[in-house]
């Protein structure tokens, strides 16, 4: 059996931070703002898709109507369904009542299904956690191609199938929490989904496999260090960040980081780390490759 490996960085974790994921998480899910007409449209053509399947999509979007909301996003929130695990279809007002549970059941999962797969509805981790809708068919229609890739990459690898099924449910929940094409996931998306299971006080189990898949696939950077390494450095202050890139100028230096930590109350770690990779990576060294006299 293959042990999921680690890496080790090209260059230090500050040289290529991801734009944070509160930029894609706090936006408006791709189709959520389409009539329900057009949802039902687009749903006839998804793989797997059925008279149940349209029919729960279909009694979901009726009663969510009911409910405040530029998007149905937003409505899912105003209904209070965003954190509730089993009992999500009751804050709908219950529109399966008097139908058969078997029956209410199976057109509730499918449709929420689908609903998350086209990027109408983004529920919260703590959501994904409680309600464990139909993973399978989220990936159905979402990334398929990239989940048949991810098979066959831990087949070659012979990855433990534990390992392999706890990675793939990381995954499927990344993206339907994110709503981002697999190709654009940085590693902010991913230690989102870390930060939710340790502050319950859970392992992300299948997590570091997945880190080290998408290096393989090319979708985080050489540069970005595995995920073991990340986490168990001691997070570089803002003196330390900006004297890693090596600014020629003193004068310059001292500018930015005095502005660096007159913003850094007001944002997240991660928005930090960005900001010192745009200021002092794009712009300032940029300008001192082109201009080495700016250093004086």
């Amino acid at each position: 059996m293959a042990i999921v490996r680690d890496y080790v960085p090209s260059l230090p974790a500050t040289e290529a931070p991801a734009r944070p994921a509160t930029e894609t998480q706090d936006s408006v899910p791709h189709l959520s703002s389409l009539p329900q007409s057009e949802l039902v449209e687009r749903a006839e053509g998804l793989d797997g898709a059925t008279d149940v399947s349209l029919r729960g999509l279909s009694v979901i979007l009726e009663a969510l109507s009911l409910f405040e909301g530029q998007s149905w996003q937003q409505r899912w929130q105003n209904a209070g369904c965003q954190d509730p695990g089993h009992d999500w279809k009751d804050r709908l007002g219950d529109p399966w009542q008097g139908m058969y549970l078997n029956r209410a059941a199976f057109e509730s999962a499918n449709g929420i299904a689908d609903l998350i797969a086209m990027d109408v509805i983004r529920p919260s981790y703590t959501w994904l956690r409680k309600a464990k809708p139909r993973f399978h068919r989220i990936r159905l229609n979402r990334e398929p191609e990239f989940f048949a890739r991810m098979t066959e990459h831990g087949t070659s690898l012979q990855v433990r199938p534990p390992n392999f099924d706890n990675g793939l449910t990381v995954m499927t929940k990344v993206l339907a929490h994110n709503g981002v094409p697999v190709n654009d996931l940085r590693p902010e998306h991913l230690l989102g989904y870390r930060e939710y299971q340790t502050n319950r006080g859970q392992k992300p189990d299948g997590l570091t496999y997945v880190w080290s898949m998408l290096k393989d696939f090319g979708i985080f950077d050489n540069s970005i260090p595995g995920l073991l390494e990340l986490v168990a450095v001691k997070r570089p202050n803002i003196d330390e960040m900006v004297d890693s890139y090596g600014i020629r100028s003193q004068r310059v230096r001292d500018m930015l980081v005095r502005y660096l930590k007159i913003r850094e109350p007001g944002v997240d770690y991660s928005t930090l780390r960005w900001m010192v990779y745009e200021l002092v990576k794009n712009f300032w060294l940029d300008i001192e490759a082109h201009n080495p006299e700016a250093q004086n």
